[in-house]
């Protein structure tokens, strides 16, 4: 009852109680730069201004790519961007700024995406929204792609042509797939979806342990497939090799603690690392395409309790 109320549920909710998560992920290291856990009633959009807040003081705005998936095509995302400073690239829904798109007499073009009233109104930041009153409309640029199923995906971002081509624009979305790699991970190998504690605050230390337990496996990540792929290069292969992910994560579970209760562990901790998970990691495939499925809405852990680290 204490954790339904903590989370702004009623007492006698019957449910299964949800709450969204938010997160920022670097994809071109993967490391979690932010989380938020929600509460009832608040949205995914709500939550990712949070996380772009939060994240400022992290990274550098103007040389950072923020990429979004079509549920965060909102003109105050954009805005938020564009006040900052810094790019995005989004996917768009196929009903959105079709009075624009409708325009549009090539696959790559630069739009006036209008600001009226009604735009405008739905801003929920009150500071983005006095300064945007100001402007009559975003200069935007929407990319066309052909998918191979022969479908049409659009983007939409703020990067000039001149510095970025439609080419690399799909390329850059395509990075995207890093963070469905990241939240797999954190949900079946670390099953942060399962808490060892009952109250608000237990839970979202449960959840942070876990985003820093995962950051130390990236970093861990990183510097075992210098290792292993510089091996291979002097055996000869010219193939790219990942540590075996399952491996890693359970010497750091079994053995992060050590170190860090004795400083001077720290050379055997890594040590003993680096043996145990270079021994054989795996040949890393070509790109496959995959089809989007619908996602299940069923909880894949019907208990709160997992194992601690």
């Amino acid at each position: 009852m204490l954790t339904l109320n903590e989370f702004r549920f009623k007492s006698d909710y019957n449910k299964l109680p949800k709450v969204k998560f938010s997160g920022i992920v670097d994809v071109l290291n993967g490391f979690l730069i932010d989380g938020i856990i929600g509460k009832r009633g608040v949205g995914e959009l709500t939550l990712m201004h949070g996380n772009i807040k939060n994240c400022l003081d992290l990274i550098i705005p103007h040389k950072s790519i923020f990429i979004f998936d079509r549920g965060y095509n909102t003109l105050e995302l954009m805005a938020r961007m564009i006040n900052m400073n810094s790019y995005f690239v989004i996917r768009l829904r196929k009903d959105s700024y079709i009075g624009e798109r409708e325009y549009m007499t090539s696959d790559d073009e630069i739009l006036k995406i209008e600001l009226d009233k009604d735009r405008i109104k739905r801003f929920k930041d009150h500071v983005l929204k006095e300064k945007f009153k100001e402007y009559e409309y975003l200069n935007l640029r929407i990319v066309n792609i052909t998918l191979p199923s022969g479908e049409i995906e659009s983007l939409i971002t703020n990067l000039p042509q001149e510095l970025m081509s439609k080419d690399q624009l799909n390329e850059i979305y395509k990075a995207r797939w890093g963070i469905e790699c990241s939240y797999k991970t954190l949900k079946q190998r670390l099953q942060i979806e399962n808490y060892t504690a009952q109250t608000e605050i237990g839970i979202t230390q449960d959840i942070y342990s876990t985003f820093l337990m995962y950051n130390i496996f990236s970093y861990s990540r990183i510097y075992l497939n210098l290792l292993n792929n510089q091996l291979k290069r002097k055996q000869g292969s010219n193939d790219y090799y990942d540590v075996d992910q399952s491996n890693l994560i359970s010497r750091l579970k079994l053995d992060i603690l050590e170190p860090i209760l004795n400083p001077s562990k720290i050379k055997e901790f890594i040590k003993n690392i680096i043996e145990e998970c270079t021994v054989a990691p795996n040949k890393v495939p070509e790109p496959r395409t995959y089809e989007h499925k619908t996602k299940s809405k069923s909880r894949k852990y019907q208990s709160n309790n997992k194992p601690t680290f």
